[in-house]
């Protein structure tokens, strides 16, 4: 079996932890404008709540399906790949976050892209991909409401970061995410008096970034 496999999991899980968005961080506090600037309103609409669906729990049933063809492949890679998403499949069973479940779909989708490279196929009937397919959209459609935080030069930074969010979000190709992230350097920085609830918005938005770089990326539009 190709290393891939077993990376592919652990890539996702990295990602997803990190808050999906590779590269990308909320700005750090420093000196910035004083000028009062009102946060701009956003066409994006608020989170949405996922559906209830057991992502992991589906992942490991198809996981030990398929476990004879992919094992004989290379068994070692494979364990590896099991155990990734054995660790996330066990979170959720302890916590219930409902972030996790996110992480098995995606895990699930970069493994079973691997398995079918090697000749091993995962059988998911139609229903159950497309309960996959809602939860991942679900994930992708959420945006954060952006709302002023009584912080004038803090509110500065967070239009530039929602404007910035609502370009991303709006791109459909790998090029017009190159052109966005080319401007985020120019974003600029939150003042150090900036409140902890600015950077936590600004945080948020950021999160808002790399899920729709991630969907682009994976889905392709």
């Amino acid at each position: 079996m190709r290393p891939a496999l077993a990376i592919a999991a652990g890539v996702v899980v990295a990602a997803l932890g990190a808050a999906g968005c590779k590269g990308k961080s909320a700005p750090a506090a420093s000196t910035g404008s004083a000028a009062a600037a009102a946060v701009v309103g956003t066409a994006a609409t608020p989170g949405t709540t996922t559906p209830a669906f057991d992502a992991c729990g589906l992942g490991t049933r198809l996981l030990a399906e398929v476990t004879p063809c992919a094992s004989t492949a290379n068994a070692k890679d494979w364990k590896m790949t099991q155990q990734g998403f054995t660790t996330v499949a066990d979170t959720v069973r302890k916590t219930g976050n409902a972030s996790s479940q996110i992480m098995c779909a995606q895990m699930l989708q970069a493994v079973e892209g691997d398995l079918g490279k090697i000749g091993c196929t995962m059988t998911v009937s139609s229903a159950e991909r497309t309960q996959l397919a809602d939860l991942m959209a679900s994930w992708y459609a959420q945006r954060t409401p952006v709302v002023p935080t009584g912080d004038a030069a803090s509110d500065e930074v967070i239009t530039r970061i929602a404007r910035a969010r609502d370009r991303m979000c709006a791109c459909t190709d790998l090029a017009c995410l190159t052109e966005v992230d080319a401007t985020l350097d120019l974003l600029g920085a939150f003042p150090k008096s900036a409140p902890a609830k600015a950077k936590e918005l600004g945080g948020k938005l950021v999160d808002d970034m790399g899920r729709c770089e991630t969907r682009v990326k994976q889905l392709g539009h």
